[in-house]
């Protein structure tokens, strides 16, 4: 008799397990029918941006904060392509930090940086602000023009010097090979002072280089066109 009430005990535990599984996933899509966007980072409190130009002699940042005036629209539409940005006036006041909370100084914000600007603002004139703060950057962040959105797809990017491309043409590159391959291409300058220093951590010896990345990470470097078209025929057989 204990045994028979045991059992029946645990299939029901079993059962309402079930039942609370499934309302779990029922409600996460509905979440996802809904277009509710559970895993934005964005909150009203705290306004997480991009630096763009920085300014030392001015005491201004210039910062990008498209993605974070556009956080209340849902995963589900489309973002209005529209850039915002402001210049943020740094004073006497403002306190400039890093994430593990050491002070930080203006010749340490680099374009590309992401930060936390305190108080937050939509404005997209001058703004003075009280805090600033240097946020530690993921990989997918620091690599985001680069990385490809999608399994099985490839991101092309030629790196160069400004206004010295070498005769590479990426809108060829893009027309030779996506009939047969699933890619993105693009390129842009090499910026010195940019928040990752590609040079150094791609190992690249000169440029222009074409870069080719998967969803992962770099997966081919070269300084030749030809090379290119060689490393995607190998793949495609």
């Amino acid at each position: 008799m204990e045994l028979r009430k045991m059992a029946f005990l645990l299939s029901c535990l079993f059962i309402s397990l079930l039942a609370a599984c499934g309302q779990i996933e029922e409600d996460k899509l509905k979440a996802e029918d809904d277009g509710t966007p559970e895993s934005r980072q964005f909150n009203d409190q705290e306004l997480i941006g991009t630096i763009g130009e920085t300014n030392p002699s001015a005491h201004s940042l210039y910062v990008d904060h498209t993605e974070w005036i556009n956080r209340h629209v849902p995963s589900n539409q489309a973002v209005p392509d529209i850039g915002y940005g402001f210049q943020a006036l740094i004073t006497d006041e403002t306190l400039m930090k890093f994430e593990n909370g050491a002070p930080a100084d203006l010749k340490d914000f680099k374009p590309g940086q992401k930060v936390k600007v305190l108080p937050p603002t939509e404005e997209t004139t001058p703004v003075e602000i009280d805090e600033i703060i240097l946020l530690e950057m993921t990989y997918e962040e620091k690599y985001e023009r680069f990385l490809a959105h999608s399994e099985g797809s490839y991101n092309v990017t030629v790196l160069y010097k400004e206004g010295n491309l070498h005769g590479m043409d990426v809108e060829k590159i893009f027309g030779k090979l996506s009939e047969d391959v699933e890619l993105n291409a693009g390129q842009f300058p090499y910026t010195e002072n940019w928040v990752v220093d590609y040079k150094k951590e791609l190992g690249i010896e000169k440029l222009p280089v074409i870069l080719v990345f998967d969803t992962e990470g770099l997966i081919f470097k070269t300084y030749q066109e030809k090379e290119l078209y060689k490393f995607f025929d190998e793949r495609i057989e």
